[in-house]
């Protein structure tokens, strides 16, 4: 079985690809500002595991031409990829009411994409994935949950990441890998 796992942001999406529970591919989708081009530009680092989508100041300032960049990026993943599944974390209410809104409609954004492949999806709370790395109390602060996390997944897998998105991603599709095979 192949899944694809997402940790999404408008601002960095981490994305691990896992095969019969077997970690194969990871990067990381991040949109940045360039004074330097006038369209958007995508560019991938093997070494680093990143896709940059380069774009002009006024594009990356609009959150839904991010939205629709990361999108893009992800049908090209997902159509080369052809996973049987994608999870995906769900959104969570914070006190950010714009960075809110921008969560919910990257996660529309997705679901549909996955809609139009015909490809199943699962959105997974935070709190369901993260459990299966370890017991956490809601006394936790997230800063700690994540940095643990992001260890755990260094060492689980020998990696050296530095990204809570990318760690993140990969944390899902552990947890992914758990619940399917329970399925």
């Amino acid at each position: 079985m192949k899944i694809v796992a997402l940790d999404q942001s408008s601002t960095a999406t981490g994305v691990s690809v896992f095969v019969d529970g077997k970690l194969i591919k990871y990067c990381l989708i991040k949109p940045k500002v360039s004074k330097k081009v006038n369209s958007l530009v995508k560019e991938y680092d093997k070494d680093t595991h990143i896709y940059s989508l380069k774009m002009p100041e006024e594009m990356y300032g609009v959150t839904l031409l991010r939205i629709t960049a990361i999108t893009d990026l992800l049908e090209g993943i997902f159509k080369k990829e052809k996973p049987d599944v994608v999870y995906f974390e769900d959104i969570f209410e914070n006190r950010n009411p714009k960075g809110f809104k921008s969560l919910a409609r990257l996660q529309g954004f997705i679901a549909h994409l996955c809609h139009l492949l015909d490809i199943p999806y699962k959105i997974v709370e935070e709190s369901k994935w993260i459990s299966s790395w370890g017991k956490y109390s809601n006394k936790t602060k997230r800063e700690v949950r994540k940095a643990e996390v992001m260890q755990k997944v260094n060492d689980l897998y020998g990696l050296n990441i530095t990204v809570d998105d990318l760690s993140d991603s990969i944390g899902i599709g552990k947890y992914a890998t758990e619940n399917e095979r329970e399925n």
